[in-house]
This record gives C-alpha cells, sequence and structure tokens, in this order.
C-alpha cells in the first residue's frame, strides 16, 4: 500500500531552511514536493543543511517541481527511483552540472543538463537514471558513446557527437541518445 506525501509550504512562509527535506530511508512511493522555496539560511539558526531534499531508498512516482533551492550546495541529493519527474527547479533545472569525461557518468541530483569536461573516453553507462528521464549533456569537444553497459545505467545507442551540439538523452531500460 502507498500513501502519497505531499510538501507544500503555507504561502505565508517563505522560505523553509530544514536540515533537508529526507524522504524515508527506506523509500517512499508517490510524493509531490512542488512550489517551495528552500534555503540554507534560517533567521536564528547557526547551522542548516546545505541539501534540499535527501532520497533515500526506493522513491517511485515522485514529483519534485517547481522549487527554488537557489544557494544550496546540493539542491537534491540522491535520484527518484521509476516513473518520476524532476522539473522547472532552479538551479537544478535551469544551470549547467558539471562532470568529467569517464566512461561512466553519474548523473546525480535530478539535473536536467550536464557539462562533461574532456574527451577522450567512450561513455558506456551514465548513472543516475529512471524511467523518463530526460538530459542533456554539452561538451566543447565531441563525445563517444557506445552501446552495452549495467543494467540500470547502460547505452542503447552508438553516438559521436559533434563539438558544441548538445546530446539528448532519455532513460527507459537503457539510455536512447540523438
Amino acid at each position: 500500500m502507498s500513501a502519497t506525501l505531499q510538501f507544500k509550504i503555507a504561502r505565508s512562509v517563505e522560505t523553509l531552511a530544514p536540515a533537508a527535506l529526507s524522504i524515508c530511508p527506506r523509500g517512499v512511493s508517490n510524493f509531490i514536493i512542488r512550489g517551495n522555496r528552500v534555503s540554507e539560511a534560517c533567521a536564528g539558526f547557526v547551522t542548516n543543511s546545505l541539501t534540499g531534499v535527501n532520497l533515500a531508498g526506493s522513491n517511485a512516482n515522485g514529483n519534485i517541481s517547481d522549487n527554488d533551492f537557489s544557494g544550496l550546495n546540493t539542491p537534491i541529493n540522491n535520484n527518484p527511483t521509476s516513473n518520476s519527474i524532476v522539473t522547472d527547479n532552479t538551479p537544478v533545472n535551469t544551470e549547467l552540472f558539471t562532470r568529467k569525461n569517464a566512461s561512466v557518468i553519474a548523473l546525480n541530483g535530478g539535473y536536467s543538463a550536464i557539462r562533461i569536461i574532456g574527451t577522450g573516453s567512450t561513455i558506456i553507462n551514465m548513472t543516475g537514471a529512471w524511467s523518463g528521464r530526460r538530459v542533456e549533456l554539452y561538451n566543447v569537444g565531441k563525445m563517444t558513446f557506445a552501446p552495452g553497459g549495467a543494467p540500470g545505467s547502460a547505452i542503447c545507442n552508438a553516438l559521436t557527437s559533434h563539438p558544441n551540439v548538445p546530446v539528448e538523452a532519455t532513460f527507459f531500460g537503457c539510455w536512447y541518445l540523438k
């Protein structure tokens, strides 16, 4: 049996500065975190977490959208699992997240735009996937992708990108690239 959790801060409260919104360590399904401002500072507190939402365990069918996580070191820690939506969050969906070129690229935190620094490695795995996740990958050089890799993070189709042309990746069992 699953319950629907929805975190919505009252309109009279401008800023939420928790020790992170933590989803149950064992996971929870059917949750919504929408329309909040989660900041790093709260009047009267000496220490606050620099994490906005901490996803632990299996968190399926989640919706994290329209939130402002500005100023946090880690807006979203870990990733939701299957059939989840992470969209229209600041800065998660408005800034480039940087990763080094390697055969395995970790796409943590729900970021939708990833800057890959360097070239040379053939990418065969991109971790941090959930069904329906879409990301755009950017590199000033070309990126090379090869099918194969581990289940849940594998690349479906071979692709070599052109310099300065983003690669769109969508996950449905493996990463489809174009």
